[in-house]
């Protein structure tokens, strides 16, 4: 409701509402009294009456002045406004339900006490009201509902004899809340389209709480309002709405195995303590109290707190909770969590040599020694240990200078594809025609060549942007002491999306460090040696940081080794699989199995529900192709109501949908009678002043 003026330059007419005021307060007075005997009567006489008169005075110049302003208030033609509110549904004999099934519904409804709705979820008493307004229809009415998350057609047109909204009522009352995000824009879409360029009026049962879902209407609502319809909504939230939710949750440095730092806002106007639960993929739990400040204008309170990790845990999918009541549908927010200690790793020694310094991985297992935080716990074997490798295990494969890679080739791909991390060392002994034979699909790049550099060699220089070496980017000259004097040359590298990447490369141009993806693992190609044989990078200082960080790297797979991938619910996830991948398997949350769509190279599936999601190669759990961490949109959990969709529809169509009430001849005709009744009250008191004042005096005999 608003309050306007259509003449707002007459108000300064309100200035003349003074005159009556100066004129009351500099009525002339006596400036010189004289006494003499005859006024001492007139005296008694003149004071009883001004106490007589006082107050009758005072109430006349207040009905003058009141009178006055309503004159002038009148010429100013105000006016009342206000958003029209419809009792009746069906005066167009079409209507559609629009009910909002969006994840913010799931707030539960504060207020007076006695009210129906309170204590019930936002959702359960639009459904309840969506239901009892289609049953109350007239009969004749044609009927039709659309959800809004996702939007999607309950059912077209219908109508019945009698009760027409009866059966349209009973499907409704089958709908569940979802855990998506809301879309009122693409619900009023799929309404215009029912709609057809006919008036219908579109029944609304939602929250309006999100940033923007209203604003994103306007357009709909004027080409419904266009063809003569209107939207009428049906606004159902808690009084005060409030709600704490998980903004995001990141694995990083700190002590022990690291730290986990966590984001918490608040939505609501009161500072509110929640008490924040860690939960590791091993079961592990963390627990922290946290204070969480209210919400100013338009950005939502922000508080942060800090898991100290143990230094071993398992790899997978880590869960974050609060405690929060008023929003339980994102109470926990789902991340991936890399192994962090001892990851095991197998060592293979292609020419072990006679004394420790003279071997091909002496350099390599000091590096990968566990005598500080983060190393891994080394196997090392010769080619003929390859049986010992484990996928349960072990998690990466460093091969130093293999001749014959054929017999490793079997274990190795398995090992691969199912996740684990494999490196290749070059040396002497290895050939580029039996590597490119037997190793070819593992290989990110065939090899060419072994080939002499310049006296002096070549240096280490950083090829294209990778993941891998992120922690050396703050130390641009961390490869520049590295150097070597012979190398193994690549054939060229193929074009497409899924081609390997340079990571590192020798300052003439040649790839030093080549990373490829083979199924669900990972191969980096080195063409270098791991001892002193074509270099020193074994003996310079960036070596161990090196080598712990590519361990670290491939090691930390999440879980089962497949695709780490994020996901919303409600949005399709796309996972890459082998084109002659076995029979898969799309497993939710509660282990069970959902449907999923598969073309080649992708299956696709929309998650309903967060947790963590799993696809499997083969059938039951066997080889895990992707573990997936899906989690609530974020929009929904700003519950904050910024918007109103009677306010911006009655702003574009101010004539048809506002209630105007004209409160000039209302004021005019106040003032008016105003003005009669200070009329006739000065007349009363005129008569009574001329009227003969019986005194004792003048009853006394002469």
């Amino acid at each position: 409701m608003s309050f306007s003026f259509l003449a707002p330059a007459a108000l300064g007419l309100l200035a003349l509402a003074l005159g009556p005021v100066v004129a009351h307060l500099t009525r002339q007075a006596i400036r010189e009294e004289r006494t003499f005997g005859a006024t001492l009567l007139l005296e008694r006489m003149r004071s009883r009456l001004e106490r007589r008169r006082r107050l009758a005075d005072r109430l006349l110049l207040l009905l003058r002045l009141s009178a006055l302003i309503l004159i002038l208030l009148a010429i100013t033609r105000p006016e009342l406004t206000w958003p029209e509110t419809r009792s009746d549904i069906g005066g167009t004999g079409r209507v559609i339900v629009v009910l909002d099934t969006s994840m913010s519904m799931d707030q539960r409804i504060s207020g007076l006490a006695g009210s129906p709705d309170v204590g019930r979820t936002a959702f359960e008493a639009a459904r309840a009201a969506a239901t009892s307004t289609l049953t109350a229809l007239p009969a004749g009415t044609r009927v039709a509902a659309v959800l809004t998350a996702p939007p999607l057609v309950v059912s077209g047109w219908s109508v019945g004899a009698e009760g027409d909204g009866a059966g349209l009522a009973a499907v409704l009352e089958t709908v569940s809340r979802a855990d998506s995000e809301g879309d009122l824009h693409g619900a009023l879409v799929l309404a215009r389209g029912l709609m057809g360029g006919e008036p219908a009026e579109v029944v609304i049962f939602t929250d309006e709480a999100g940033p923007g879902q209203v604003a994103a209407c306007d357009q709909d609502l004027e080409r419904i309002i266009a063809v003569g319809g209107a939207v009428v909504p049906r606004v159902f939230r808690p009084e005060s709405p409030e709600n704490v939710a998980i903004g995001d949750a990141a694995y990083g440095e700190g002590m022990e195995g690291g730290a986990i730092t966590v984001s918490l806002l608040s939505f609501g106007e009161v500072e509110r303590e929640v008490t924040t639960t860690l939960t590791l993929p091993g079961g592990q739990t963390l627990t922290s109290f946290v204070a969480v400040p209210g919400a100013v204008e338009l950005q939502p309170g922000a508080a942060e707190v800090r898991f100290t990790v143990p230094r071993q845990a398992e790899g997978g999918i880590a869960t974050i909770t609060v405690d929060d009541s008023s929003l339980p549908a994102d109470n926990v927010r789902s991340f991936h969590l890399p192994r962090i200690g001892a990851s095991r790793v197998l060592v293979i020694d292609g020419d072990p040599g006679s004394t420790p310094t003279r071997s091909e991985t002496y350099f390599l297992e000091r590096a990968l020694t566990p005598s500080g935080l983060g190393r891994a716990a080394t196997d090392v074997v010769g080619p003929a240990g390859i049986d010992t490798l484990d996928p349960r295990i072990h998690r990466v494969v460093w091969m130093a200078n293999v001749p014959d890679p054929a017999p490793l080739v079997p274990r190795l791909g398995e090992f691969v594809r199912k996740g684990g991390g494999l490196v290749i060392g070059m040396g002497e002994n290895v050939t580029p025609e039996r590597y490119n034979t037997a190793m070819g699909a593992l290989l990110p790049l065939p090899l060419r060549r072994v080939r002499d550099l310049d006296e002096g060699g070549e240096g280490l220089v950083e090829g294209e942007p990778s993941s891998l070496l992120a922690p050396f980017r703050s130390a641009p000259g961390a490869f520049s002491k590295v150097r070597t004097r012979r190398v193994m040359t690549l054939e060229a590298q193929p074009p497409g999306p899924a081609a390997p990447v340079v990571v590192l490369k020798w300052s003439g141009g040649i790839p030093a460090l080549v990373h490829g993806k083979v199924g669900g693992g990972s191969v980096l190609l080195w063409t270098g040696t791991l001892d002193l044989g074509w270099g020193n990078l074994p003996v310079e200082a960036v070596f161990p940081a090196m080598v712990t960080r590519l361990t670290a790297v491939l090691g930390g797979e999440t879980g089962g080794g497949g695709a780490a991938l994020n996901a919303v619910v409600g949005e399709s996830v796309q996972v890459p699989v082998a084109i002659d991948a076995p029979e898969l398997e799309v497993v939710g949350p509660d282990r069970k199995l959902r449907s999923a769509e598969r073309s080649a190279g992708v299956v696709a599936f929309k998650p309903d529900v967060a947790g963590a999601w799993r696809v499997w190669s083969g059938a039951g759990e066997g080889s895990e192709v992707a573990l997936i961490a899906v989690n609530t949109p974020p929009m929904e959990s700003d519950v904050r109501h910024a918007e109103s969709l009677a306010a911006r529809q009655a702003a574009l169509a101010p004539d048809r949908l506002l209630v105007h009430l004209d409160l000039a001849r209302w004021l005019a005709v106040a003032g008016g009678l105003l003005i009669v009744l200070s009329t006739v009250w000065a007349a009363m008191g005129a008569a009574g002043a001329r009227r003969p004042v019986q005194t004792e005096e003048s009853n006394a005999p002469a």
